[in-house]
C-alpha cells in the first residue's frame, strides 16, 4: 500500500481540484475518492461469486474508471496477479502513478473513454463501478468492456438505477425515470433566474445536465446484452444499498454469430 506521506499528498491535490471545480462538498468528495471501504465491499461480493483462480498470480484484471487507484490496490490485495486501470481524467491518472511508485503489478493507463488500449480477450475480470452512467454511449461502453474480456470471463457492473426516488450523485429528488429530453428540460427550468431554488441546488441541477449523466437500469443492461455482438449472460443482480444495482455478467465461450464447433462455416 502507498505510504502515509504519499496518501496525504494525494488528498491535498484532490482537495485543491474539487475546490477549484466549486464542488458543493469538497471534503466529502475527497473522502469518497480515497476510501477503500466501498471497493473492498465490491471485491468481497465478486470474490464470493467467481472461481477462485480469478484472483491468482496468473490472472489479469481491468478496472474501468480507476479514479485515484483504490480499486486497483484492493484487487491486488485480493490476490490478482496483474491489475490494469484506465481513466479519462489526467489528474487522476497522474495521482495513480504517484501512489503506485514502488508497487508491483499495477498498470494505470490514460485513455479516451471510448476505445480501450488492449487486445480482445485480454482479461479474466473487468470491474466497472459507477462509471457507465458517466460515459458518452453506455451501450458502446459495455460492448468495449466485453470485447477485452476473455471467454468465460466475468464483468462486474455497478450503477445507480434510474428508478430510485433520489438522484444519488447529487442527493436531489430524482427525475431520472423520465425520458432524457424531458428530464433535461425540467432541470434547465430549475436553474433559471425565476427559480426559487437555492444556488447550491441549482449547481447540482447544472451538474446533472452539464456532465451528460445517463439513465441506466437493469432492464436496459439486459436488453443490450441480449442484442449485443458479444454473447454474455447476466448471472447475478443484487442491490447493496437502496438505488444501487450490482451485476455480474459472464461472457460466453463463443461469440454471438460464431459457427458451432464441428459445424461447417461454409
Amino acid at each position: 500500500m502507498p505510504s502515509e506521506a504519499v496518501e496525504a499528498e494525494v488528498r491535498r491535490a484532490l482537495t485543491r481540484h474539487y475546490e477549484e471545480l466549486g464542488h458543493w462538498d469538497a471534503p466529502q468528495a475527497v473522502a469518497a475518492a480515497m476510501s477503500l471501504d466501498g471497493v473492498r465491499d465490491r471485491l468481497a461480493y465478486v470474490t464470493s461469486k467467481v472461481p477462485q483462480e480469478i484472483f491468482s498470480e496468473r490472472s489479469a484484471v481491468l478496472i474501468s474508471g480507476m479514479g485515484v487507484g483504490g480499486e486497483m490496490l484492493v484487487a491486488r490485495e485480493r490476490g490478482a496477479g496483474a491489475v490494469y486501470g484506465v481513466e479519462v481524467d489526467p489528474l487522476s491518472f497522474e495521482l495513480c502513478r504517484r501512489r503506485f511508485e514502488g508497487l508491483e503489478g499495477l498498470f494505470p493507463r490514460l485513455y479516451d473513454g471510448e476505445n480501450l488500449p488492449f487486445e480482445a480477450a485480454s482479461f479474466d475480470l473487468v470491474l466497472s463501478g459507477h462509471i457507465i452512467e458517466h460515459t458518452k454511449d453506455p451501450r458502446s461502453y459495455l460492448t468495449e468492456l466485453l470485447r477485452v474480456l476473455r471467454p468465460r470471463g466475468w464483468l462486474f457492473l455497478e450503477f445507480p438505477t434510474r428508478f430510485h426516488w433520489r438522484e444519488l450523485h447529487t442527493g436531489l429528488p430524482s427525475v431520472e425515470w423520465l425520458p432524457r429530453s424531458v428530464r433535461n428540460g425540467i432541470l434547465r427550468l430549475a436553474v433559471t433566474q425565476f427559480s426559487p431554488l437555492e444556488e447550491s441546488t441549482k449547481n447540482k441541477c447544472r451538474t446533472i445536465v452539464g456532465t451528460g449523466l445517463k439513465q441506466i437500469s437493469t432492464g436496459r443492461v439486459s436488453r443490450w446484452l441480449a442484442h449485443g455482438q458479444h454473447a454474455a449472460t447476466l448471472a447475478d443482480v443484487v442491490h447493496p444499498v437502496a438505488g444501487v444495482v450490482r451485476c455480474l455478467i459472464r461472457k460466453e465461450e463463443m461469440e454471438r454469430g460464431s459457427p458451432a464447433i464441428g459445424r461447417s462455416s461454409s
